[in-house]
């Protein structure tokens, strides 16, 4: 924790954890419809069915509520597994988008803050060189003073 706030310091990012839950999105084309199919033109074995013997009749009632109820419970799960697949895409398009604005905000600052160790860095040689050649200037200027003491002890040596 302690190395995350100094990064988040050092380099001026907002330290956020990514731990959290996305939901799906709320909207969806999701709808039940227990309707049956109309086919107006065709017969259905129900149409048909009051014209045939009741055991008859039974047995393909029976036989159509059973594909009816095939058919709607294929019909059902399938409009749930496209709401739930575009949600997910909805979801996941908004979190893509989220993370790589995050990813772009943190490239952004740590490059800011790279352009200033950058910045900072030559100014430091530059002070170092300015440094350097004042001491230089001192150091020339002390050799001289040196060899102008020489030149006084030499002379005084002479007359004395």
């Amino acid at each position: 924790m302690e190395l995350q706030q100094l990064t988040a310091n050092m380099f001026h990012i907002k330290f956020e954890s990514f731990t959290r839950i996305e939901n799906f999105k709320e909207a969806g084309y999701f709808y039940y419809n227990m309707e049956p199919e109309k086919n107006y033109l065709l017969p259905t074995p129900l149409s048909i069915a009051p014209f045939l013997p009741g055991f008859i009749a039974r047995k393909m009632a029976l036989n159509n509520l059973k594909n009816w109820l095939e058919q709607q419970f294929d019909r059902q799960c399938g409009r749930v597994r496209y709401d739930i697949a575009q949600r997910m895409e909805k979801t996941f398009k908004e979190y893509y988008n989220y993370l790589e604005g995050k990813i772009a905000e943190t490239a952004g600052v740590i490059m800011e803050s790279v352009r200033e160790a950058v910045e900072l860095k030559k100014s430091g040689e530059d002070r170092i060189k300015g440094r350097l050649e004042k001491l230089g200037a001192l150091l020339q200027r002390l050799n001289e003073i040196e060899g102008n003491i020489r030149e006084l002890k030499n002379h005084l040596e002479r007359v004395a």
